[in-house]
C-alpha cells in the first residue's frame, strides 16, 4: 500500500518515513510526543524571550540622552538587543518549522536529500532538518 504524503513532499521519501536508520527502530509515538512537547516548550520560551527583548528595546528608546556617551551607550544597547531578537526569531522559526515537519510525519528526514537523519543527531539537535552530508 503506497503511503500518501502531504502536498509539496518529495515523492522519494522512503516508506520507513519515521525511522532514522535501517538498523534502528522506528520512533515510537511516545518518543515523538515527548519530542513535540520539548519543541513546543522551547518555542514558548523563545516567544517569552522575544517579549523581553522588545521590552528592553522599548526601555532603551525611552531613556534620555544627556551627552554623547549616553547616546553611544544607547546605540550599543539597541544593536545588542537587535542581534539578540534576530537570533531568537530565527531559532523560533526553525523550531516551529520542525514542529510542522513532525506533524507532517517528516521528523528525521533530510529536507535536502530525503534520507533519514541518524537518531543520535536528532537526539543531540532535535531541530535538525538536514543530515550531516547535506550540511557539508
Amino acid at each position: 500500500m503506497a503511503r500518501e504524503y502531504p502536498a509539496g513532499t518529495a515523492s522519494f521519501v522512503p516508506e520507513r518515513i519515521m525511522t532514522t536508520l535501517d538498523t534502528e527502530e522506528k520512533w515510537s509515538d511516545e518518543e515523538l510526543s515527548s519530542i513535540r512537547e520539548g519543541l513546543s516548550d522551547m518555542a514558548a520560551t523563545l516567544r517569552a524571550e522575544l517579549v523581553g527583548v522588545d521590552a528592553d528595546m522599548t526601555a532603551v528608546l525611552g531613556d534620555q540622552c544627556n551627552d554623547d556617551i549616553d547616546w553611544a551607550d544607547k546605540q550599543v544597547g539597541l544593536i545588542t538587543d537587535t542581534f539578540r531578537a534576530d537570533n531568537t526569531r530565527a531559532v523560533l522559526e526553525q523550531t516551529e518549522h520542525v514542529i510542522d515537519r513532525l506533524d507532517a510525519g517528516l521528523y528525521g528526514i533530510c529536507e535536502q536529500c530525503g534520507r533519514t537523519i541518524p537518531r543520535a543527531r536528532m537526539q543531540a539537535f532535535p531541530r535538525a532538518t538536514c543530515c550531516i552530508g547535506c550540511l557539508s
